[in-house]
């Protein structure tokens, strides 16, 4: 009996004392994007951001339509679709059969820290700063809550492992005080 408390106890203990870890270890999280078509061209599609750690972020851009061999071009831009900074501060790689993957210098929370927006030039565009070489847009939300790559809330078992290891090792107390 005593050495089931023991294991109890020990148990409890060990499972309150993996909470630091189990809370630094998250997965990659991800946004998507949703690309309209502006200017009339008909492109739409996604763009999809993948926080990859030290401050790198995956864009992978998919995009369909009757024009999506005309989309060249990619950038992460400051402002919205309605009021873009005609800057790129973001450049992505160019738009090829409809899709392209890059990295960009910067985390997934910084890209949704302020109001920045993806778009797609038609190729080849007017000018780098030419809005009208526009083919789609899409607003990255400040503030929207990116979800980790298992579908869930990240963190969602530490209170459950918290509370599992609280009261194993509450249970084993109070049986050990018993027991003298």
């Amino acid at each position: 009996m005593k050495k089931i408390r023991l294991m109890t106890l020990a148990a409890g203990a060990a499972l309150t004392l993996a909470l630091p870890a189990a809370a630094g270890a998250q997965a990659p999280r991800t946004a998507t994007v949703n690309l309209a078509a502006v200017n009339n061209s008909g492109v739409t599609g996604t763009a999809t951001m993948t926080d990859m750690g030290g401050n790198r972020t995956q864009v992978v851009v998919r995009l369909t339509g009757a024009q999506v061999n005309a989309a060249g071009p990619a950038h992460i831009h400051d402002g919205t679709c309605a009021n873009p900074n005609p800057a790129p501060k973001y450049p992505l790689n160019n738009v090829q059969n409809g899709t392209s993957t890059s990295e960009v210098g910067a985390s997934i929370a910084e890209l949704m820290a302020s109001p920045m927006l993806v778009n797609i030039h038609r190729t080849p565009p007017p000018a780098p700063t030419d809005t009208s070489g526009y083919m789609t847009c899409g607003n990255i939300v400040a503030g929207a809550t990116a979800v980790p790559s298992t579908g869930g809330p990240a963190g969602a078992a530490l209170p459950l492992l918290g509370g599992a290891g609280a009261t194993m090792a509450a249970v084993a107390a109070f049986v050990l005080r018993r027991r003298r």
